[in-house]
């Protein structure tokens, strides 16, 4: 397994996981937290993610979240089970949450492609006008992998959750509009880092946790190093 996986599937774990990686620049100081969540887990879950933003806060990093959605106004998520009647009951059921449970920082701010940036960009990455809106479409592929990964939890299989993260990775249109927006939060970083406008020292990135690979790789090119490494459990198949 790599340093940069930012999820991992278990039959002897029996879980689901995803990883907060801290980065490090050995020559500039600058660090970057990719804190990586899925959309659905248990409540703990979403307060061991909310407590180390904050504690990364409290030490004076910027947190800097996804969502393709508006990118103004507070950091909050819409609630995935009022969006998909399989994943309201699966929550209720299995208590299983969503990402709306999650409670970022003070300083948090969403920052992101929207919908309009994606369709102006998509040609570049040669990702034609159908594919960006099939992309775009309700219910988008976030709420269509939240569906398989409760449903996956319901049946205690994590070989389910393999195959849905697999599913979505190896989705042509979803892997380049994951690169189109990787290339955009690296970029943020380059200019909130630059060493003649360093707004600040320590970047938290909250963002799912399948672009841990793609951020990970900028990173390195760019001289950043794993400094440290931690497992957060999402969901048990145990139905603990």
């Amino acid at each position: 397994m790599s340093s940069l996986d930012g999820s991992r599937s278990s039959l002897l774990r029996g879980s689901l996981e995803t990883a907060a990686i801290h980065f490090e620049h050995p020559v500039n100081d600058t660090r970057v937290n990719f804190v990586g969540v899925t959309h659905v887990g248990r409540p703990e879950y979403y307060a061991s993610v909310g407590s180390i933003l904050l504690d990364r806060s409290n030490a004076g990093a910027v947190t800097l979240c996804e969502s393709i959605g508006p990118q103004t106004g507070p950091v909050t998520w819409p609630d995935p089970s009022k969006r998909s009647p399989q994943l309201a009951w699966l929550a209720q059921r299995y208590n299983l949450a969503g990402q709306h449970m999650l409670t970022p920082p003070p300083n948090s701010s969403f920052c992101d492609m929207d919908r309009a940036a994606l369709r102006q960009h998509a040609a570049a990455y040669s990702i034609d006008s159908a594919d960006i809106e099939d992309y775009l479409a309700p219910p988008n592929l976030a709420v269509k992998l939240a569906d398989k990964i409760g449903l996956a939890a319901a049946l205690h299989f994590p070989n389910a959750v393999r195959l849905a993260l697999g599913a979505s990775a190896n989705n042509k249109t979803a892997k380049k509009v994951s690169a189109m927006r990787d290339e955009f939060i690296l970029k943020t970083i380059d200019k909130l880092h630059a060493p003649d406008n360093a707004i600040t020292q320590e970047i938290s990135l909250l963002w799912g946790a399948g672009h841990a690979s793609g951020v990970g790789k900028g990173l390195f090119d760019r001289g950043y190093r794993v400094r440290s490494k931690r497992w957060l459990t999402a969901i048990r198949f145990d139905g603990r």
